[in-house]
This record gives C-alpha cells, structure tokens and sequence, in this order.
C-alpha cells in the first residue's frame, strides 16, 4: 500500500494595490489550481491576475492545489483594494496682479499634496499661497 504524502499550498498576492492596478496572486506546490475569491472570481490559473482591480475585488482568495497524485492542500490569502483618491481643488480666483492667491486641495485620503503650474511653481503642502 502507498500513502501519497499532500502537497502544501503556497499563496501569495501583491496587495495592498489601488482601484484599477493590476491585482496578481501567485501559488505553488502542485501540478492543477483551482482558484475561488471575492465577487465570484474563479481560475484555474496557476497565477491569475485581475485587471483592472475594482473594489470588489477586496477579500479573501482561496487556492486548492493538486499534485500529481490527486492530493490537494488549500491555503488562502488577504487582498487589499484602496479606493483611488478624490481630489478637490479650488483658490480665491481672480484676483488682481500684485494680490495674495490662495489654493486649496482637499482629497478623501489627505496622503499627499503635489501642485504644478506655472512660471515653475509647485508646492507639496494642501493650501499654498502664492504672494
């Protein structure tokens, strides 16, 4: 009598991504995968990728893996979808030459700030003023 010893699911993904990356899972450990997930995803990929990744694609994936000898193993990951970031901008315009202008951003993260325009002008803070 032989006893097949059960392969072991390895599962890997490279979220954290943001809304509209590509999401991409990878497993090893066997010769067939079966893929389930969030929102009715399924593949029998060895290594799917969903593209774009919508917010839906959040949650756990599951990968069952087989070997040669029909033994399986299942093992499953977390995914991280962050929703894009939503920028408002505004200032005090117009105004006249020689007056203060006053810009202000605000997103729905607040993360970061990066204003470009022109004569070079840039600023890395939420409400630059330009004298």
């Amino acid at each position: 009598m032989i006893i097949n010893e059960n392969p072991t699911a390895v599962i890997d993904s490279n979220s954290p991504i943001c809304e509209n990356d590509i999401l991409n899972l990878t497993a090893s450990g066997g010769t067939n995968y079966t893929w389930t997930g969030p929102n009715g995803f399924t593949s029998n990929t060895q290594n799917p990728s969903i593209n774009p990744a919508t917010l839906l694609a959040t949650g756990t994936y599951f990968v069952t893996v087989e070997d040669i000898n029909g033994c399986t193993d299942t093992a499953n990951t977390s995914v991280v979808i962050n929703p894009l970031s939503v920028a408002v901008a505004s200032s005090n315009s117009p105004v006249c030459e020689g007056a203060i202008l006053m810009l202000n951003a605000t997103e729905n993260t607040g993360d970061s700030y990066t204003w470009t325009g022109p004569n070079g002008f840039t600023s890395n803070i939420a409400s630059p003023i330009i004298q």
